[in-house]
């Protein structure tokens, strides 16, 4: 499959795969919170929910070469934090190699799949977790640069699975 790497080639549209690197910021506090580089770009499946929704209409339409500055606020993201969103465990249910700790992140299953959540609080009686995202309540800066894309192959797009090197497997 061919990758299209020059501007003068077609517009990015959903079922694409492409290669972007990418810095993702804090808006309030300039924190870099995630970051692909050129030697090492983000690969993914466009317009397949691999992405933030916000970020993937603003891409769409672009080409190779162009560099997109977006933020996105937390409705768009990762939701506003909800102070309500904590889960207090049985403290039984946490071993002692290593003993919890606030601030600590473990995977818990409210419902929704195994999620990683944070501790806030240890007791004697139990371990209280947040159930927010780690970025909810974030306004979020994605300053991303397009390297190349391609159409997806008929295994890309039923296994949701991009791949950036050898197609012929």
């Amino acid at each position: 499959m061919k990758w299209y790497t020059q501007f003068d080639g077609p517009c990015l549209r959903p079922g694409m795969v492409v290669k972007a690197s990418f810095r993702l910021t804090d808006v309030e506090t300039g924190l870099l919170l995630d970051e692909a580089d050129d030697e090492t770009p983000l690969v993914w499946l466009f317009g397949r929910g691999q992405l933030l929704p916000a970020v993937e209409r603003v891409l769409e339409g672009r080409r190779p070469t162009e560099v997109v500055d977006v933020v996105v606020p937390p409705e768009e993201a990762f939701g506003e934090r909800v102070d309500q969103a904590l889960q207090t465990i049985d403290r039984g249910a946490f071993g002692e190699d290593p003993p919890p700790e606030v601030g600590m992140s473990v995977f818990a299953d409210f419902g929704d799949g195994p999620q990683p959540h944070r501790i806030v609080r240890v007791t004697e009686e139990g371990v209280v977790l947040d159930t927010n995202h780690p970025l909810a309540g974030k306004h979020l800066r994605f300053h991303l640069r397009i390297h190349a894309f391609r159409d997806a192959t008929a295994r890309e797009q039923e296994t949701l699975i991009a791949r950036d090197g050898d197609l012929s497997a």
